[in-house]
């Protein structure tokens, strides 16, 4: 499993800043919008995350699981 990062704020791989239509704009938006399934917390831009059987994780919190933290 390899980690990936959300884009950062601004960046030219975030999403446009207004509506759009685009299907990686929306799909990074969901991203954003969901909660990590271990800590319940918020993803924001520029996060580490896996994409596990859990869901969009924080890379923290799934390799925190791996070593039974």
């Amino acid at each position: 499993m390899a980690r990936g990062y959300l884009p950062e704020k601004g960046s030219s791989s975030a999403p446009c800043e207004n509506a759009c239509r685009h299907r990686d704009c929306e799909e990074t938006r969901q991203m954003l919008a969901a909660k990590c399934p271990i800590c319940h917390q918020q993803f924001t831009y520029g996060d580490a995350i896996y994409i596990s059987p859990r869901g969009i994780v924080h890379a923290l919190c799934e390799e925190a699981c791996v070593r039974g933290d």
